[in-house]
């Protein structure tokens, strides 16, 4: 059914803080202004819009007969079918903005229970019952990496708070354990702003508590890491930012599998299952940059973190299957 809108009607966008504007130069070097909303995406090629664009951005709420002041020369027939798909895609709505039924309170899990009965953790001990649990098929400790990324390894281990590194996204699924979860509404600016999808609390306030010896420690990765690439200083490009960012995932893994692992598994610190979290966004959305459909970045393209972060919100990669994860909320 078209949506009909009259010059009087009032519009507004119902979560103004899901709106990431951004003046973006195409393929043939024209200007753009790109805003994105969500999974939506709103681009206005033409400059006599860029001012309709960024009003839309600043007004609580607007009618018809307002929006056709905000640029040169505009017309109801030039706006209303912009204003009609805008509502039409839900980036707009008629009245004014409405307060979330949600509040900014608890809310349930959206995670199935687990199936695992007990903790299990990639180790020389238990490496070939998992996989023969898993996939009918006994695989070696010195093969995990044939069936497990390096950076999917400490997934289901537990760390000294005992809760797994890879939380409520733990990979394989099966070996993921119920652990007690404080899901939120997600109040970030941004697409996850106020999201049907919620936000894991716990694990957030974890990385804060150890925001600091964090970061210490990822300074001491990159700077080792800078040596053995030979590579002086400026911006790190694409490439070296996915290599930094799987090797600091795989640094829990080494200090589980060391000396062939234990059984039943040493806890890891809370340090490292925190440090892995936040760079795991980085890597994913390193990894989607270089392998994009709509631009493949080369390896050597300087990157910035502003860039990437633009990149993980255009794409939706600050959500993950069961919500918003710690490393892809701050």
């Amino acid at each position: 059914m078209d949506v009909v809108i009259e010059p009087a009607d009032r519009l507004c966008v119902p979560h103004r803080k899901r709106l990431l504007p951004a003046y973006v130069v195409d393929d043939q070097g024209a200007r753009e202004l790109r805003i994105d909303y969500g999974d939506k995406a709103i681009t206005f090629d033409d400059e006599r819009f860029f001012a309709f664009g960024e009003q839309l951005i600043a007004a609580v709420s607007f009618t018809g007969a307002e929006a056709l002041g905000w640029g040169p020369g505009y017309t109801w027939d030039e706006l209303h079918p912009l204003l009609a798909a805008l509502v039409a895609e839900g980036v707009l709505q008629r009245g004014e903005p409405g307060g979330d039924p949600r509040g900014s309170g608890v809310v349930a899990s959206s995670v199935p229970p687990s199936v695992c009965p007990v903790p299990r953790a990639w180790s020389a001990a238990q490496c070939e019952a998992i996989t023969r649990d898993l996939g009918d098929r006994a695989v070696e400790v010195g093969y995990l990496e044939a069936v497990v990324p390096a950076f999917r390894i400490a997934h289901p281990a537990l760390d000294a708070d005992d809760r797994q590194v890879g939380e409520a996204n733990v990979f394989p699924a099966r070996l993921r354990l119920d652990r007690p979860t404080e899901w939120r509404v997600c109040q970030y600016a941004g697409s996850r702003y106020r999201d049907d999808a919620p936000m894991n609390v716990t694990a957030l306030r974890a990385m804060i508590k150890h925001w600091k010896p964090m970061m210490s420690a990822i300074l001491a990765v990159r700077g080792e890491l800078a040596a053995r690439l030979g590579r002086g200083g400026g911006a790190w490009t694409i490439g070296e930012l996915h290599i930094l960012s799987s090797v600091v995932l795989a640094l829990p893994a080494y200090q589980l599998l060391r000396g062939g692992g234990a059984s039943p598994q040493v806890p890891l610190h809370p340090v490292l299952s925190s440090l892995f979290r936040i760079t795991d966004g980085v890597r994913l959305t390193a990894y989607e940059m270089l392998f994009s459909i709509d631009r493949t970045r080369r390896a050597d393209e300087p990157m910035t973190a502003a860039a990437l972060f633009e990149r993980a919100e255009q794409q939706g990669l600050l959500a993950s299957p069961t919500g918003y994860a710690p490393g892809r909320a701050i």
